[in-house]
């Protein structure tokens, strides 16, 4: 079974997380960032998302998965200090994911989407231990052969398409206006992450690939072997979506 967290269960013991309303707030902004701040919705002031995926679409189970780039822990390891000096805060963290994989712009910092993204995140922080290390994503080895997108589009076809579609652009929840998001979220394409986001990286596709699809997977019980995984992230790389931001 899934490793996941109990929403339900956490203890919200420190001031910190008392405020139960801004972690619901945060976990509906993660869960169903395109209904709450996506391109559709009706106020154009909350329009920060520039598509209509959801933070989930890559963070699985609202980030409590493990080996499913999980969220949680996530709180501990910032500020991370910067490679030139000065250091990255867990609100710059969030914000180059929303300018990068939801191709979008930032949340101000002081408002109160960025502040109930971050209770949230520290709430699943509260519980990292259960999870030992989860934010760790071990990246699958390839095989003899060098990643190869032709062999990946043959294993895209059988594997993935079924769900993200033959063309890339995935399973809509409705029609283009609703603010609906996805069921299955497009890969590739206008209204998928760009080529800054970390998921057009082809380790981190790669090991996400092989932890966790096809949907319902684990890590512990693959589907695909780490080859397959490696070509097929070499496939979706290959493919046309919006450019990383300058």
């Amino acid at each position: 079974m899934r490793t996941r967290l109990a929403f339900a269960a956490i203890a919200l013991a420190t001031p910190a997380l008392a405020d139960v309303e801004a972690i619901h707030y945060g976990r509906s902004i993660v869960e169903r960032t395109y209904a709450v701040i996506g391109p559709e919705v009706t106020d154009p002031g909350m329009r920060y998302a520039g598509n209509n995926l959801a933070c989930a679409s890559c963070h699985l189970d609202g980030g409590r998965t493990a080996r499913g780039l999980a969220l949680v822990g996530v709180s501990a390891k910032y500020p991370k200090p910067l490679p030139g000096g000065g250091a990255e805060s867990l609100a710059d963290r969030v914000n180059g994911c929303m300018i990068r994989s939801m191709n979008g712009r930032p949340l101000p910092e002081g408002g109160a989407e960025m502040r109930a993204v971050l209770a949230y995140l520290a709430m699943l922080t509260a519980d990292a231990g259960s999870f030992g290390d989860p934010a760790e994503v071990p990246v699958p080895l390839p095989a003899a052969a060098a990643p190869d997108p032709v062999r990946g589009q043959r294993l895209y076809l059988a594997e993935c398409a079924a769900c993200h579609g033959a063309d890339g652009g995935g399973m809509p929840n409705g029609r283009p206006g609703q603010a609906l998001g996805y069921l299955h979220p497009p890969l590739w394409g206008p209204d998928s992450f760009n080529a800054g986001a970390g998921m057009h990286d082809r380790a981190t596709a790669a090991a996400f690939i092989h932890d966790n699809m096809p949907l319902g997977t684990t890590a512990a019980a693959p589907v695909l072997t780490p080859q397959d995984a490696w070509d097929i992230a070499a496939f979706i790389e290959a493919q046309p979506r919006p450019p990383a931001p300058r």
